[in-house]
């Protein structure tokens, strides 16, 4: 009798050993099906925030397009976001420096230095130095933070950024040759900026024939290349070769573009002002007005660009000695210039002293000073 109910005892042990196995068995396949389903539940949404944040990018691309430069900083800004919180970390620094770019395209220099400064912040905390595409896209970073100070006056630092974007590229691949251009583009254009005009030369040049050699067609890039260097021999003096090269850059832009684009503008006004140092007034004139029609049409008028054209138009009244409508002009430009920049600007120093010259020449002293 001991014996069945010691047997009857080891079989309840055995079964009830059993059941709790089966029970851990599917505790463990719950477990494991749980954490599937959780994990396909994070990456579908994840596939839905980044297609989502590819639509904010693909509208943003479509309004800069159209030179809504403020709609298209929102909708880089979005898509920027979510890659960060994705940690998509190329896509996001990417995002946020077109989020730069696009501020200052509308003139909106703090908001694009703050985007520009946190595209490359990001870059410089995740991205890794063996990874082609993100140290590349450092190098783009740094070159947006460069021109957003160049456009607030700090040509320095403009420069010094540039220079570290072609280091950066050379180091990653110096192959690219194209890439490297760019960069060399950018440090000629910076040094430009500061008056260092055969600097400049030493390297728009070999971005130029880098870009014929590689480039086909009507290229932008290369319209870019002939409009700076054409800008630089104007700087030097040599103005028929000035206008050789601006000419054409206007002729590409004009076959990519059409007329009714702020780089034709800026091929118009750039002609102008080589025929006013030519002495051909009423020559540059037309073409100052053309451009400013175009940019008026494209931005309103308070943007830089339209203040540019207003300058250029005062200054050739000025030069023909009609003083009072070069003075309407100059004022208009003290205006856009103090809203956008504020009163501590180069630009806003500039447009002072141009109405007081106004004056002098008027023999109004006390006005000028």
């Amino acid at each position: 009798m001991k014996i069945n109910l010691y047997k009857l005892q080891l079989n309840n042990i055995v079964g009830h050993t059993a059941l709790k196995q089966k029970l851990n068995d599917m505790k463990y396949s719950g477990l494991l099906v749980l954490c599937a389903f959780l994990y396909f539940s994070v990456s579908m949404g994840q596939v839905a925030t980044n297609k989502t944040a590819e639509r904010y990018t693909q509208k943003a691309d479509t309004l800069f397009k159209v030179f809504k430069y403020d709609s298209a900083a929102v909708y880089y800004c979005k898509a920027a976001g979510l890659y960060e919180k994705g940690e998509d970390w190329l896509k996001s620094v990417e995002n946020y420096r077109l989020t730069g770019n696009s501020f200052m395209s509308a003139s909106k220099y703090d908001t694009a230095l703050y985007y520009s400064q946190k595209a490359l912040g990001l870059a410089e905390e995740h991205f890794r130095k063996n990874n082609k595409d993100e140290m590349f896209e450092k190098s783009d970073a740094l070159i947006t933070l460069a021109r957003v100070n160049e456009k607030k006056g700090k040509y320095g630092e403009g420069l010094a950024l540039c220079r570290k974007a072609l280091v950066l590229a050379v180091k990653t691949d110096s192959l690219n040759r194209l890439k490297i251009a760019n960069y060399w583009h950018e440090i000629g254009n910076a040094y430009e900026n500061l008056g260092k005009y055969d600097s400049a030369l030493m390297f728009c040049l070999p971005a130029l024939e880098t870009r014929i050699k590689l480039l086909q067609g009507n290229s932008p890039e290369l319209a870019k290349s002939y409009h700076i260097i054409g800008i630089i021999y104007k700087d030097k003096g040599e103005y028929d070769k000035a206008l050789e090269f601006k000419q054409k850059a206007l002729q590409i832009r004009v076959s990519v573009y059409g007329e009714n684009h702020p780089d034709v503008a800026s091929s118009y006004n750039s002609i102008g002002i080589s025929y006013e140092d030519k002495g051909e007034y009423d020559r540059a004139l037309g073409f100052y007005q053309k451009a400013l029609q175009i940019r008026v049409s494209v931005y309103g008028e308070n943007h830089p660009d339209v203040a540019d054209s207003y300058h250029n138009i005062g200054n050739n009244n000025m030069c023909k000695g009609d003083y009072d409508k070069a003075l309407q002009f100059h004022q208009k430009v003290l205006q856009i210039s103090i809203s956008i920049y504020g009163e501590n600007h180069p630009n806003v120093a500039t447009s002072y002293n141009n109405i007081g010259s106004i004056y002098q020449y008027k023999g109004e002293y006390d006005k000028a000073l």
